[in-house]
Parts: C-alpha cells; sequence; structure tokens
C-alpha cells in the first residue's frame, strides 16, 4: 500500500467499492476479511495490477516495496556460470527418469 494509495482507491472505485474510513491497509484487509467482499479478493488483485500495469505504461510512479524489490533481483539475476560449483553441479546432474515404476 505505501505510496500507492491512489492505485489502490482507483482499483477500489472501478469495482464500486468504497471504503468509508479511506484506503489504508487497515480498512483494505478489513474490507476483504468482510463477508460482503472476501469473494473479490482476486478480482481486486486482477484489477489493482492492471491499475499498476497502466500506470507503467504511461511512465507514471509505481512504488515497489523493498522486500518486493529484493525477490525480484532474487528471481531474475543471470543463473550461476559454467565454472561456479553451482553451474557444474547442473550441468553434470543425472537426468532425472519420469518413468512411472510398474
Amino acid at each position: 500500500m505505501e505510496s500507492n494509495e491512489d492505485a489502490v482507491a482507483a482499483a477500489l472505485a472501478t469495482m464500486g467499492i468504497t471504503l468509508a474510513a479511506g484506503v489504508s491497509a487497515e480498512s483494505v484487509d478489513a474490507a476483504f476479511g468482510s463477508d460482503t467482499h472476501k469473494k473479490k479478493k482476486g478480482a481486486f488483485a486482477l484489477e489493482l495490477a492492471g491499475e499498476f500495469a497502466a500506470r507503467h505504461a504511461a511512465e507514471q510512479p509505481v512504488h515497489v516495496p523493498q522486500h518486493i524489490r529484493e525477490l525480484f533481483e532474487f528471481l531474475y539475476t543471470e543463473p550461476p556460470g559454467e565454472d561456479s560449483v553451482d553451474g557444474d553441479a547442473l550441468d553434470q546432474a543425472d537426468p532425472v527418469d519420469a518413468t512411472p515404476a510398474h
């Protein structure tokens, strides 16, 4: 939520959801924890992702929390080189036999 409150508010508005307490992490948690909106969590996630994508395409700022930034850096770093221990282990590993046992 931090620094993305306007994007969250836009996604909620698109879904026709109004939060009486305003947009905060607590109010969004409360809204989607209620029986009224509990089944709309997935739709909200997709709507918010669409809002972020539209903002990114329009070169508008989108705040990425540090822990998510670190996750993407971990996932998208270059794989180990062939001369590394991990690279050698992967290159020399025996193929997995996926034949079902009878």
